[in-house]
């Protein structure tokens, strides 16, 4: 049973493959999520600066 349920598993590189195929897409969103709040974060942080000097 075992063997005939392994006969049809692609060998360890296909799943290589889809492991980076979708891995680094996911790695490239998450870097530039992250770029997108870092700058929105310093912008808040120079609006409460500027703020700060106002008063």
């Amino acid at each position: 049973m075992w063997k005939q349920a392994i006969f049809y598993l692609p060998e360890w590189t296909v799943f290589m493959q889809g492991f980076i195929a979708f891995f680094i897409p996911y790695m490239l969103s998450r870097f530039f999520k992250w770029l997108y709040t870092s700058k929105e974060e310093n912008e808040m942080a120079d609006i409460e600066d500027e703020t700060k000097l106002e008063s």
